[in-house]
């Protein structure tokens, strides 16, 4: 259980880096120009990639669970 969790958290980190190195420069040009954070998180483009990021975390973290109820229930078919 514990490298299941362990796994679940890394490919969790590593998806939210995966989503946000996409628009990191876009919000490092938005932050140069001045541009208050609230107006930042209001464009189009900026919220999507952070929708994106979170509905892509909530299924990673949902679909695992999923995979090793299956693997088990497919492992055990072989047992018996």
């Amino acid at each position: 259980m514990n490298v299941g969790r362990a796994a679940m958290g890394t490919m969790t980190t590593t998806l939210l880096f995966a989503y946000s190195g996409g628009y990191v420069a876009l919000l490092m040009v938005f932050m140069a120009q001045g541009t208050p954070l609230s107006n930042i998180l209001n464009y189009k483009y900026v919220a999507a990639e952070l929708l994106h990021t979170v509905i892509g975390s909530f299924g990673l973290v949902t679909v695992a669970p999923f995979t090793a109820l299956c693997a088990g229930a497919f492992l055990a078919s072989f047992d018996g």
